[in-house]
């Protein structure tokens, strides 16, 4: 209790002095979820959990806090609608309202209707307001009348262990679906309900997505078809898609790519996937719509041996190409999972600052031209020598150095002089 107040109870504590101190700390915690709340949403815009390589926003928000993800998409969606209410984020920033009160009055007020909503809620518990709210939208008042048609309605299931995690793998794909954002309980429904009424259940055999990519051979520059109109694409998706895709064939119908083909044998892809148990594969994901990463990266000799795949979400899969998460063992001795800096994903204290500048100086030295595979070995080798200061060009200088010394292969050497000439032969 020495925390906000600086004072601790006794033996000698009056009945009116604990009643005193009890609601000051409640109006403290109201206006420090008021700011959890501003902060959440900034971290959820800056997307701070890519830092960190977690798989979401929600994971991040897990681990942080310990939030499950409705309380987390609760108080992002509260914080975004307080912008525009200025008079109800006055009062829960002065620690007047409680954050369950705010997250009601959220649903129903505007900027013309805010104050009414405040004098209504004034003295009433968080169930009254919700009840209050319920059958009312955006926009109507506290006097108007309840609308049926506009009331939401609380269901109760009854379900076995095995419905239950069925269910709650079905909200993740829904949420994947809907762009990995707030997905609210209505929303859920509509989407579980259309999706089974459209069909289209797959056995695993296929990748989750067909792509239409023309890619450069010499400087692997890439666009990709999408509504219409050829969009740029980033590398790593394009190696992304190398890994796991169907590939429709070329799109102008000649060559021997005229066919679809599968990029990972589908009893493979099967296998790997119900090894997983359809889920993704780093510690504390539970995204189910997934890709199978090559751990050996195709364009540098690697194959479709089980043992070197492993089932990622899409956000996940993303960041190993980009060298935010680093993977390494095989699947009959375990994999591991590191971020940048080397610490163990998950892990209370990674260095943030050293993983970006490292997740930097990998992707360069890709841009480059080394392989993924020797770039990760270089940053790996200079990750001890790299501290919160050091600079982006110092860490690739750092990482370099590796190629000039014993470490570096014939042909990453005689790369690395193309780059500086003035190496010379000694390097």
């Amino acid at each position: 209790m020495g925390g906000y107040l600086n004072r601790a109870p006794s033996t000698d504590t009056s009945r009116h002095e604990a009643d005193q101190t009890l609601r000051e700390l409640g109006k403290l915690r109201a206006a420090s979820e008021h700011e959890l709340c501003q902060w959440l949403l900034c971290g959820f815009r800056l997307r701070v959990h890519d830092i960190h390589a977690y798989g979401s926003f929600r994971e991040y928000a897990l681990r942080v806090f310990g939030f499950t993800g409705r309380a987390t998409e609760e108080r992002v969606r509260t914080a975004l609608k307080l912008e525009s209410l200025p008079k109800l984020d006055a009062a829960f920033a002065a620690g007047e309202l409680v954050f369950s009160v705010v997250r009601e009055l959220t649903r129903v007020a505007d900027a013309e209707t805010e104050e009414e909503w405040l004098e209504a809620a004034a003295g009433k518990t968080a169930y009254q307001v919700e009840r209050m709210t319920s059958g009312r939208t955006v926009g109507d008042r506290p006097s108007d009348p309840a609308r049926p048609e506009v009331e939401r309605k609380r269901v109760t299931l009854e379900l076995s262990a095995s419905s239950y995690a069925l269910l709650k793998q079905a909200r993740d794909v829904a949420r994947d679906q809907s762009g990995g954002g707030h997905l609210d309980d209505d929303a859920f429904v509509r989407l579980l309900a259309g999706t089974l009424l459209a069909g289209g259940e797959t056995d695993g055999s296929r990748s989750p997505h067909q792509i239409a990519l023309t890619v450069c051979e010499a400087c692997r520059a890439a666009t990709q078809d999408a509504g219409g109109e050829r969009t740029p694409v980033e590398e790593a998706a394009v190696e992304m898609a190398e890994c796991d895709a169907q590939l429709i064939g070329r799109v102008d119908g000649s060559g021997d790519y005229d066919r679809a083909s599968q990029k990972v044998p589908p009893a493979v892809r099967r296998a790997v996937i119900r090894r997983h148990g359809r889920v993704c594969a780093v510690p504390g994901c539970r995204h189910t719509i997934c890709h199978v990463h090559h751990v050996d990266p195709q364009a540098e000799g690697g194959d479709h041996d089980p043992e070197r795949l492993i089932m990622l979400c899409s956000a996940h899969h993303g960041y190993v190409h980009e060298g935010t998460l680093v993977i390494r063992g095989t699947w009959s001795e375990g994999f591991t999972f590191m971020h940048a800096d080397g610490t163990s994903y998950g892990a209370p204290h990674v260095g943030a600052r050293v993983s970006t500048t490292l997740t930097r100086v990998f992707q360069l030295l890709k841009a480059r031209g080394f392989g993924e595979s020797e770039s990760r070995q270089l940053v790996e080798r200079a990750s001890p020598h790299v501290g919160a200061d050091t600079t982006e060009d110092e860490a690739l200088e750092i990482a370099l150095r590796h190629v000039k010394g014993a470490g570096g292969t014939r042909e990453s050497r005689a790369r690395y002089q193309r780059l500086d000439p003035h190496v010379g032969a000694a390097a």
